[in-house]
């Protein structure tokens, strides 16, 4: 592999931004399992966090070697749908969770 090549990939910069940071790949991957929930997979579900190691460490890595990177949808605007905001996704899966961790202490035997 040419040593260009391998210090990108090393560097992540094969991933698009919300996801270079470890801790922002962690949390996008809570709320994709947050969202599917424990479905009938085969052969189990996987967990979140098999899915973010594969996901990045594997699959977009492989596809990023060979040229392929994820890339926000350069649709003309005439042509492109109503997107969700991954920021506002985001936060508001923070929010719901930090509700819940509160309302766990609030409840919690003394």
């Amino acid at each position: 592999m040419d040593l260009d090549l391998k210090q990108w990939l090393d560097d992540g910069n094969y991933l698009p931004e919300p996801l270079k940071d470890f801790h922002d790949q962690k949390r996008v991957f809570q709320r994709l399992d947050e969202m599917v929930g424990r479905r009938d997979w085969p052969n189990g579900s996987p967990d979140w966090m098999t899915c973010q190691l594969f996901t990045i460490d594997v699959f977009l890595w492989f596809m990023a070697s060979h040229g392929y990177t994820l890339q926000k949808s350069r649709l003309p605007h005439d042509r492109r749908p109503p997107f969700c905001d991954l920021g506002t996704t985001m936060e508001d899966y923070e929010r719901r969770r930090m509700d819940a961790f509160a309302e766990m202490l609030k409840n919690r035997p003394r």
